[in-house]
């Protein structure tokens, strides 16, 4: 649970203000997390039981692929270096994750759902309004609703979850 408030807080500091959202920044992190987001869907798939989180594991997977190719061709043309690793803090919450029983593991998975989501529809939000006429901030913009939607859908998930169990 540790590592959930590490990575959420690296994920949140990076955007905690419009007008300090640098966009090498933007796109180092949301790089990151989109692999994290990957590589977690598919444990997902790998470790869950549960249909509904097998489901959200795929939605992650494909809309995540989907959004770190759109932001690398952003950075190519740009000439912002983009991540080709999720970094530290994301691979020990994924290796946390791995070591998780298949019923402590989904808990766990939607809990770091939540707080990534949180945190990326915060900086998605402030980078598409630090510099609005710029491709990134738009397609940030554009992205606003993709990381809600997420948030929502593991909300709901994790409160079908307490529920049940």
């Amino acid at each position: 649970m540790r590592l959930l408030i590490v990575v959420a807080l690296s994920i949140a500091t990076t955007g905690a203000a419009a007008d300090r959202v640098a966009p090498k920044s933007f796109v180092t992190t949301v790089g990151q997390f989109g692999l994290f987001e990957i590589a977690a869907g598919n444990l997902a798939l790998d470790k869950s039981s549960d249909p509904a989180i097998e489901t959200y594991g795929y939605l992650m997977i494909t809309n995540h692929i989907e959004l770190r190719n759109q932001l690398a061709g952003i950075a190519r043309r740009t000439r912002i270096p983009f991540p080709s690793s999720m970094g530290s803090s994301h691979q020990d919450a994924l290796s946390e994750l791995r070591r998780l029983s298949p019923s402590i593991f989904e808990r766990e998975y939607l809990a770091h759902m939540v707080s990534g989501h949180k945190a990326a529809v915060s900086m998605f939000r402030s980078a598409a309004a630090a510099n609005p006429e710029t491709e990134l901030s738009r397609w940030a913009k554009r992205s606003v609703p993709m990381m809600e939607e997420h948030l929502r859908l593991a909300e709901t998930l994790q409160a079908s979850l307490k529920v049940t169990r």
